[in-house]
């Protein structure tokens, strides 16, 4: 299911490049490499916590909420 990234909040669990991970932050403001607006979350998976960074337009799989 393609679900709007920028719509994601804490305790969405997604597959977010081949693994699943629990949103565990609000949405933060980023840039990307080229310095164009991007957005990010914290989350976590397997006891690893890091961001994930996403695009305008990204999607992700919505599998749930933890």
């Amino acid at each position: 299911m393609n679900y709007p990234a920028k719509n994601l909040s804490p305790g969405d669990v997604i597959n977010y490049r081949d693994l699943t991970v629990t949103i565990i932050g609000e949405q933060e403001a980023d840039k990307n490499q080229f310095g164009l607006p991007w957005f990010r979350y914290l989350a976590e998976t397997s006891g690893r916590t890091g961001y994930i960074s996403f695009g305008p337009s990204g999607t992700v799989e919505l599998i749930g909420k933890a």
